[in-house]
């Protein structure tokens, strides 16, 4: 039997997802200030309203992936457009520079850090050591 939330918790459920703070959280949806953090570490124990604050926080994971897919395909568009133009405006650079950072691939190969007279050579993964 599915248990269901009253509009306190409710409220709960979406103040905690602003600041992931339940104290505050139980404030804001109108719970007294000198309980707020006992009734918040309660609401947290409540099974229903930690399944509605996983598929809140999976809804926001979710969107937040289809936006920096989308980021992506917009910068391998601009990066199209100068491929077919050859013009390489400053648009094109930035999206290029981006696009390497996103993926990782403006980082250097290897690093060497000094610690305590010791050299330590990082590589990253994939890559051979001189």
């Amino acid at each position: 039997m599915e248990e269901i939330l009253n509009e306190k918790q409710t409220l709960f459920v979406l103040e905690y997802m602003i600041d992931f703070n339940a104290t505050q959280a139980a404030i804001r949806a109108g719970y007294s200030k000198e309980t707020a953090y006992s009734i918040g570490q309660r609401l947290l124990k409540n099974v229903e309203i930690k399944r509605q604050i996983e598929e809140l926080k999976a809804e926001r994971v979710e969107s937040l992936k289809k936006t920096r897919e989308d980021v992506i395909s917009d910068l391998e568009l601009i990066i199209n457009e100068y491929k077919l133009t050859g013009k390489l405006t400053s648009n094109a650079l930035r999206a290029i520079e981006l696009l390497l950072k996103s993926r990782g691939w403006n980082e250097p190969d290897k690093s060497t850090v000094t610690h305590q007279g010791i050299n330590i050579t990082i590589v990253k993964p994939n890559q051979e050591i001189e």
